[in-house]
């Protein structure tokens, strides 16, 4: 026995010692110092037990542990005194700058997972006009998730990147929804400011959207995925404003907006402009009301696709523009299986539901053009008729890069 004791002392300081190690990298606290006294009451930050929940102190204290899970318990009320552990601490959260964003910056994005658990989070209220990256959270991760989670009746003031739940979002947003009002400079959306490469499910806002640049019912900019999402309340910008996503660049299927729109440029009832992005599936009833590009659906489709979508609201535009009711503008883009059904409205340029396409116009003037010199040179056979046409091609080439740069090149600054 022993000669075996060592042996035996040996297996149990090695079993100890990865025992030690598992605890630690199961704990995503660990490393900090002033972390080692949770403040949340149940749970360990653990995907299978995570912290809970309970009251407005331990919401805020997500931002000291942006890499753990976290589970709403019950509905929280930042006017509501039982919805915290020391309501004296009521008016930090509800007058001056109000609420911090969680991760309000990229370099302290959230990276873990908040389930909402069909929860609400009512009367947030946040006032930061310089403040880039707004929302109850102001940046997450990829693989970071916010799901099952309502915000209700909020109040938030923004400058760019600014959203109720979410300022930039590079994560998931699944099954969530807000209601309330949110105005900010630019990317400004009901739900998410800058969907940053993220993904949008199964989510909708009933929110009163105003911004300046870049302004949605759903999301402002949308680089990422949207599905099966919705808006439906009225949404005020300048330019590239839309009812559901104000500028998309990503993929947006199966949803819709109802909401009425007003801007100046690139406005659109759905999406303001749509560059390089696709549409599919998914359609605009609210009234559209801008200047100049302006559509039901899109206001511009600028090498965008659009799939098996319509609009059925009226659309107005107040300048000399490119006004229709299905898309304003509709540079070298794909349309299909697609439809619109409002009254159009313009100022001398009324045009026709496919919108105004720079390429056919410009394919009608080389074909036009051309007839015209080929026939004058059946008639008249001379090197001095090989001149002309040669001439005319060069025309019609300046001709062309005009046209595109005057209507199109300005708006990609």
């Amino acid at each position: 026995m022993k000669k075996n004791l060592p042996i035996l002392l040996t297996v149990l300081l090695v079993a100890f010692f990865f025992s030690s190690i598992s605890t630690y990298a199961d704990n995503p606290n660990n490393g900090n110092s002033e972390t080692t006294i949770s403040p949340f009451i149940e749970g360990n930050g653990t995907i299978y037990n995570p912290y809970q929940i309970t009251t407005i102190e331990e919401l805020d204290a997500v931002r000291n542990y942006l890499e753990a899970h976290y589970v709403l318990i019950k509905d929280l009320d930042f006017n509501n005194d039982t919805s915290y552990a020391n309501s004296s601490k009521k008016v930090e959260y509800t007058t001056g700058n109000g609420w911090l964003p969680i991760g309000f910056d990229l370099d302290n994005q959230f990276k873990g997972n908040f389930n909402g658990n069909n929860k609400t989070i009512s009367n947030l209220f946040i006032n930061r006009n310089n403040t880039n990256g707004v929302g109850l959270f102001g940046s997450i991760d990829i693989g970071a998730a916010i799901y099952n989670l309502g915000l209700v009746d909020f109040n938030i003031t923004g400058n760019t990147s600014v959203g109720s739940l979410v300022g930039i979002n590079s994560g998931s947003v699944n099954a969530s929804y807000a209601t309330g009002q949110i105005t900010g400079d630019k990317s400004v959306g009901g739900l998410v400011g800058n969907n940053h490469k993220g993904s949008i499910l199964n989510s909708y806002t009933t929110v009163d959207v105003t911004g300046n640049e870049k302004v949605g019912g759903l999301v402002g900019t949308n680089s990422g995925d949207i599905l099966d999402s919705y808006a439906t309340e009225k949404v005020t910008g300048n330019k590239y404003v839309g009812g559901l996503t104000g500028y998309n660049s990503g993929g947006v299927s199966y949803s819709y907006s109802t909401g009425d729109v007003t801007g100046s440029m690139f406005i659109g009832g759905l999406v303001g402009d749509n560059s390089r992005g696709s549409i599919s599936d998914s359609y605009a009833t609210g009234d559209v009301i801008g200047s100049k590009y302006v559509g039901g659906l899109v206001g511009t489709n600028y090498y965008g696709s659009i799939l098996n979508s319509y609009a059925t609201g009226d659309v107005i535009g107040t300048e000399y523009g490119y006004v229709g009711n299905l898309v304003g503008t509709n540079h070298n883009g794909s349309i299909s299986d697609s439809y619109a059904t409002g009254n159009v409205t313009g100022n001398e340029k009324i045009i026709d539901p496919a919108g105004f396409n720079v390429m056919d116009f410009i394919l009608d003037l080389y074909i036009g053009i051309l007839f015209l010199v080929g026939f004058w040179v059946y008639l008249m056979v001379s090197y001095f008729a090989i001149i002309v046409i040669i001439l005319a091609v060069v025309i019609c080439v300046v001709y062309q890069i005009l046209v595109v740069k005057k209507l199109f090149f300005k708006k990609k600054k």
